[in-house]
């Protein structure tokens, strides 16, 4: 009786080490799943791309809410209308959780993540305006004469920065100042950037591509874009959905038992 208990204290405990590890993996896997949303500027809808580009789905549309920026804040996805001057914020099944008071005069270019703030660009000032994770203006960075902002986004210690007049990204440190730019890309008026992976996927405003760019600016490949880009941000996987893993393995250790 004393060795089939501990038999059966054995096998318990080999399979919730098993248990333990595949789970183990499974958030770790989780950590590093995520999908791309699209902001599109004329029907006002997101679409969800995949890593390889392929579009997934479309949340929206939002009425009246043509996009500007987007960027992922913790569990929630901001993004700008270009039209009401308001911040939208969005859970990450696409849910309008509430709206950041409009900044009047101040339609919204690029956004992205810095740190414990969020950088927004405006599309008419040629400001960026730094918000608190909460919405509320810490303060600008200098105007940048001519340089009107699309896209942006974090690329290592650098912000990168396109210009929607001169066909540029600008490579900004976290203090704002300009330390160098990436050559004029003829014809393309930059829309929406991400950085995905060690890629960075910046939107043509006016050709229906996504480049896809190195880390240090060079232009290694392109594909077609369902609508010509607004904002773009990559959104993790809600956890919910690996949580399959654990279940399935509670089955499995359930029959095991069964047998045992």
């Amino acid at each position: 009786m004393v060795f089939k208990f501990l038999g059966i204290i054995k096998k318990s405990s080999l399979l919730h080490a098993v248990s333990s590890l595949i789970l183990g993996l499974c958030v770790i896997s989780s950590a590093n799943a995520a999908t791309v949303w699209l902001g599109d500027r004329f029907s006002n809808q997101v679409f969800n791309l995949d890593s390889s580009g392929n579009v997934l789905g479309t949340i929206g549309p939002f009425t009246g809410q043509r996009t500007g920026g987007m960027t992922t804040v913790g569990n929630e996805v901001w993004w700008g209308s270009a039209d009401t001057n308001q911040i939208f914020r969005l859970d990450t099944s696409g849910s309008v959780l509430g709206p950041i008071t409009p900044f009047t005069g101040l339609r919204t270019g690029g956004m992205t993540t810095v740190g414990n703030e969020v950088w927004w660009g405006s599309a008419d000032t040629n400001h960026i305006i730094r918000l608190d994770t909460s919405g509320s203006v810490l303060g600008p960075i200098t105007p940048f004469t001519g340089q009107r902002t699309g896209g942006m986004t974090t690329v290592g210690n650098e912000v990168w920065w396109g210009s929607a007049d001169t066909n540029q990204i600008l490579r900004l440190d976290f203090s704002g100042s300009v330390h160098g730019s990436i050559t004029p890309f003829t014809g393309q008026r930059t829309g929406g950037m991400t950085t995905v992976g060690n890629e960075v996927w910046w939107g043509s405003g006016n050709t229906n591509q996504i480049f896809r760019l190195d880390t240090s600016g060079s232009v290694f490949g392109a594909f077609s874009s369902p609508v010509v880009t607004g904002g773009m941000t990559v959104v993790p996987i809600p956890a919910a959905l690996w949580l399959f893993g654990s279940g399935l393995l509670g089955l499995t250790s359930f029959a095991s038992r069964k047998k045992t």
